[in-house]
Formats: structure tokens, sequence, C-alpha cells
């Protein structure tokens, strides 16, 4: 868990984290279905060449500005 006080700015190493820790999980697990990276996030994300990697992002709004 990180902190910002801005949006969040993907790096490559941050990137090739992630997806090293989706092939460690998948193949621990024996899973070979797909992993969708999701963003939790105060402010959001600044999009870049390395931003790809979240399927989605939930802010703080979309937590709290629920509408059924």
């Amino acid at each position: 868990m990180k902190y910002y006080d801005g949006e969040y700015v993907t790096q490559k190493k941050d990137k090739d984290a992630i997806e090293r820790k989706i092939r460690a999980f998948k193949s621990e697990n024996h899973i070979r279905t797909v992993i969708h990276p999701v963003l939790v996030t105060t402010y959001g994300l600044k999009p870049n060449a390395h931003s790809d990697i979240f399927q989605c992002t939930v802010t703080l709004d979309d937590l709290f500005n629920f509408q059924p």
C-alpha cells in the first residue's frame, strides 16, 4: 500500500512487478483464467505508457458517491 497526494503515475518497474506477481500467483495456484488488476486510489491514475496494466481504477469518489 502506498500513499500519494495526487494522481498515481505507473512506472515501468511497477508494471513489471505486477506482471511478475500475476505470473507467480497463476503458477502457484494452477489458475488458467484471466486476472484483472484493479487500482484503488485516492485521486486517480495518470495515463502513460505503463498505466495500461490496470483494467479498472476505483477512486474515493466512486466509493462514496455510489448511486444504485
